[in-house]
């Protein structure tokens, strides 16, 4: 497991009983649980719901500037507010499953899933425009036809990188050492 520290203010609030420690203590003196900055390696992620109220996602992302600080506060507050997000990936299902436990004493709902892969990434809106491109292509001409061939060819690469980029994490998961 590795922690992320730097750049951290010098005190951090347990999810779990709200008392204030050092941030470089890996769990809460008080009641035991890690840290939500503590992450280990894997091929998890943890995907947050939209966040419809101005108020909770300002405290949210706050909250997430603190636990990762590499959280870019308004690319954040735009992801957070237009659907569901990936807010970390990379971790183990521990990891996760402690950040989910301590985005959960902030209102937030937050999932888990496996990290995207390029394959998957391919299952986009881009195959229908493919096969609408495709059929379309039979009945044109020449250039018609080549026109529409590439556009059948490419829609589900340009959907998949679409669909990758919204999948970004907007906080990166720590190397182990």
């Amino acid at each position: 497991m590795t922690s992320i520290s730097m750049n951290m203010p010098k005190n951090v609030t347990c999810p779990k009983c709200g008392r204030a420690h050092e941030q470089s203590a890996p769990f809460c003196p008080e009641c035991g649980e890690l840290s939500p900055f503590v992450v280990g390696s894997g091929n998890l992620s943890v995907v947050l719901r939209e966040v419809p109220s101005e108020n909770l996602r300002d405290h949210v992302i706050s909250t997430l500037k603190v636990w990762f600080p590499s959280v870019d506060s308004l690319e954040a507050d735009r992801r957070l507010k237009n659907g569901y997000s990936v807010l970390i990936s990379g971790i183990s299902e521990e990891s996760a499953r402690q950040i989910i436990a301590a985005l959960k004493s902030t209102k937030i709902v937050a999932k888990l899933e496996r990290d995207p892969s390029w394959v998957l990434s391919l299952w986009n809106m881009g195959l229908l425009v493919s096969a609408i491109s495709g059929l379309l292509a039979i009945g044109s001409g020449v250039i018609g036809a080549i026109i529409l061939g590439l556009t059948a060819l490419g829609a589900p690469v340009v959907g998949a990188l679409i669909k990758l980029r919204k999948l970004s994490p907007m906080a990166r998961a720590p190397m182990s050492s």
